[in-house]
């Protein structure tokens, strides 16, 4: 199933087997739906050539009511398949999803992805769609072809019965649909996706420029250049577009010529045996190899279908836990002396550090350090690059300039997120318990650290309102809260984690100003911590404030330094003032 990755297949192991006796009737129900339906065109082909002779009818009755049990068969053990297999696939589904984020859990990956440059919902997204893969491949693979195998050997031992040359011409005929145009189909859709792949992404590439650049690109006079590299790049995708159609239509026609050539071959050379003089049995075996080579034409679809799923598979086979992991997830316990998060220490420095997305840069030529115990505020108007900074220290997006290191180290994306972690936009509430969702974070936590994570994101008193508690069930993307609800949760979550600097994107938006300035100070008052925020009455408990703007640092100091001087951090702080004071 994987090639040469036999460690990956076994991580299905443990998720497969409490559904191998669904999956195993489901197999037999196919495969037995199959061979009725080839049985049916046999039987009914020697039924009609039988009668041509005028035998007398009970010669006929046998026949006439197999036809009849088979037809019915067919579409019972089709119905019994489908029922049996899907049901299965849905419930192996949904377990893959819970041992998955389970194994991310465990391995301290949650809010991370294995990726520097993908968000947290489109983790969420492709974990999804990957699982999607893992139940298309057993539906739309493993079934139809156990199917086919067993199909194509009844067909090939009939046809030996007649004749074993007959036999042998359907088996050559068998290998070539179902073997050799398969294999076929399955490179040109791995040519055809790479570069279906290439051009999306160049034109994703040429409209976000579009999008982000549009004044700038107007006022230097390069629009119309960049609309038609867009356009050029349109069509391209069109292009490669109908070439993967042509190719697949090509692919399709030269399966069903082949079972059809195949079906005249097996035709003549049973009418060339001895056993045809005056008998049907070139008749039957001429329809069997059309039920059989028939079957093994669909592995052509089946084949693409693998080449798409496959890397998903891969992808799901890594994120579970190994045979000899422990993936129990430890309850919330009480007396348990404090968990350690096992992450090292130490000051991060970004120097010199510029982002660019597309033709725009994000971050220019900053230069700042972030010591253990030390408390930053990022201020600045929207667009100005604070969060592009935080996601910069994070490892979520790479330095085109300058480089980022804890210590006189180097760090990669991997190393910086196990420094720095937080609350970040695409955080995902999950349906589940309020205390499932926070513990997430560090899943061997105690009850009191739970409690006090939550105390400081001032939640603790709304978890303590809830009927059930912390196990009031949230729903889906924390429907059932209220926006302001939801950000003290997922502030809990990031609290509770304890990575060495804590980093948070606007951790209070959508709370009052009253219950914001109170969370800001209380996380600026703790230490380990770089939040962007616009809120700057709170800012006097931080030991150091980055004034941004246009992607650069425009000031940096204590509150009370850059209070007293002109500048941007006066200006905001003196309009924030006359807000509070008209309010």
């Amino acid at each position: 199933m994987f090639g040469d990755t036999p460690a990956a297949l076994a991580r299905y192991l443990p998720v497969l087997r409490p559904h191998l006796g669904s999956l195993t009737r489901a197999a037999l129900a196919g495969v037995c739906a199959q061979v009725a339906a080839t049985a049916l065109i046999a039987t009914a082909a020697w039924l009609l050539a039988t009668a041509a002779q005028r035998p007398n009818i009970e010669a006929l009755m046998l026949a006439i009511v197999a036809v009849r049990g088979l037809a019915l068969a067919r579409g019972g053990l089709r119905y019994l398949e489908r029922l049996t297999g899907h049901d299965a696939a849905l419930r192996l589904s949904s377990e893959l999803r819970a041992s998955v984020f389970g194994e991310l859990v465990r391995a301290g990956r949650v809010g991370k992805p294995d990726d520097a440059s993908t968000r947290d919902a489109d983790l969420m997204g492709r974990l999804v769609a990957d699982v999607e893969a893992v139940q298309d491949a057993l539906l739309r693979v493993v079934l139809p072809a156990l199917a086919t195998v067993v199909v194509g050997a009844v067909a090939v031992a009939l046809g030996w019965v007649i004749d074993p040359v007959v036999g042998l011409t359907l088996l050559g005929f068998l290998v070539v649909t179902g073997l050799v145009l398969p294999a076929s189909a399955a490179s040109a859709e791995r040519r055809m996706t790479r570069r279906v792949t290439a051009a999306e992404a160049e034109l994703g590439s040429r409209a976000l420029d579009l999008m982000r650049g549009t004044d700038d690109l107007a006022a230097s006079g390069a629009r119309a250049d960049y609309e038609e590299r867009a356009l050029r790049a349109s069509t391209r995708l069109a292009r490669e577009g109908r070439r993967a159609a042509v190719g697949a239509a090509l692919l399709h026609a030269a399966a069903t010529a082949t079972a059809g050539v195949g079906v005249l071959a097996v035709l003549w050379v049973a009418l060339g045996t001895p056993a045809a003089s005056g008998s049907v049995l070139p008749a039957v075996a001429a329809l069997a190899a059309l039920a059989s080579l028939d079957v093994a034409a669909g592995l052509v679809d089946t084949a693409r279908t693998w080449t798409r799923c496959r890397p998903a598979l891969l992808r799901v086979a890594r994120s579970l836990p190994s045979l000899d992991t422990d993936v129990s997830v430890p309850a919330v316990t009480e007396g348990a002396p404090p968990t350690d998060t096992g992450v090292e220490t130490g000051t991060l420095h970004v120097q010199a550090c510029g982002v660019r997305f597309g033709p725009l840069w994000a971050l220019r030529d900053v230069t700042a350090a972030f010591p253990p115990g030390a408390s930053v505020a990022v201020i600045g108007a929207s667009g100005s690059g604070k969060s592009t900074l935080l996601r910069l220290m994070s490892g979520d997006v790479p330095p085109v300039v300058g480089r980022v290191r804890v210590d006189d180290v180097p760090a990669s994306a991997r190393r910086l997120e196990g420094h720095c972690r937080g609350l970040v936009d695409g955080a995902h509430v999950f349906r589940g318990s309020v205390r499932a969702n926070v513990l997430l974070a560090r899943p061997s936590a105690r009850r009191d650290e739970v409690e006090d994570a939550a105390r400081r994101a001032r939640f603790l008193g709304f978890v303590d309102s809830l009927p059930d508690g912390w196990e009031t069930e949230v729903g889906e993307g924390g429907r059932s809260l209220s926006g302001g609800e939801r950000r003290r949760l997922l502030l809990t979550r990031a609290l509770l984690a304890r990575p060495p600097l804590l980093v948070l994107d606007e951790p209070t938006t959508g709370l009052d100003p009253r219950l914001s300035d109170e969370i800001v100070a209380e996380l600026l008052g703790r230490g380990d911590v770089v939040l962007a925020t616009h809120r700057l009455a709170p800012l006097r408990h931080a030991t150091q404030v980055l004034v941004m703007d246009a992607g650069t640092i425009v000031q940096r100091g204590t509150a009370a330094e850059l209070a007293a001087v002109p500048g941007p951090f006066a200006d905001l702080l003196g309009r924030e003032t006359l807000v509070s004071d008209a309010g």
